[in-house]
């Protein structure tokens, strides 16, 4: 009888360090995603964050941070910036892993980002909402690499530079150069 209740003393130990150790994992990754949208907001010069952060208490999130990294990396690893090349790495992306990484995060979360106050303010500054799921953005951004070559060599510069911010694990910085150079598109 002893040894049972070592063991379940035991089990209830390892499962409170457990349940310790994902809220210490999913309050990081809050706190990179925040960092990914106040970087965000500062490139568009939107202002602070107010709402967004509520949206963000699920672990689905990491879909958010995964689908801009893919996208930095998969520009950022171009051979060259002609049309052919942007638009086909572009589209391949965005239709392929992008697509996957963005349906990852549960949608919930989407409809939240989708309903708050900083998507509208985003929205009336830049034109288009935070959802990587939004074709009016993905079509203007295509259509804006289509027509310039100076764009093209700029898109993959500062995807190069979010891909580097990434990989330093600088989410503000990242989100900053995304928007710094979006928002000039859109």
């Amino acid at each position: 009888c002893h040894f049972n209740k070592i063991n379940i003393s035991h089990m209830k130990l390892v499962f409170l360090a457990l349940l310790l150790i994902s809220t210490t994992v999913l309050a990081d990754l809050q706190q990179d995603v925040t960092d990914w949208y106040s970087g965000m907001f500062a490139g568009a010069g939107v202002g602070d964050l107010t709402d967004i952060p509520a949206c963000l208490n699920d672990p689905t999130i990491g879909g958010i941070l995964d689908f801009y990294e893919g996208w930095a990396s998969a520009v950022a690893d171009m051979p060259n910036t002609d049309l052919t090349t942007v638009l086909k790495t572009t589209n391949n992306y965005i239709s392929g892993d992008g697509k996957t990484n963005a349906n990852s995060v549960s949608q919930s979360v989407w409809d939240c980002i989708d309903n708050s106050q900083d998507d509208s303010r985003f929205q009336k500054k830049v034109g288009v909402t935070l959802s990587p799921n939004d074709m009016k953005a993905k079509a203007v951004f295509i259509g804006a690499l289509t027509f310039s070559s100076n764009d093209r060599t700029k898109y993959k510069e500062a995807f190069t530079t979010m891909d580097e911010d990434f990989t330093a694990e600088d989410y503000y910085n990242a989100g900053n150069a995304y928007t710094s150079f979006a928002s000039n598109l859109l």
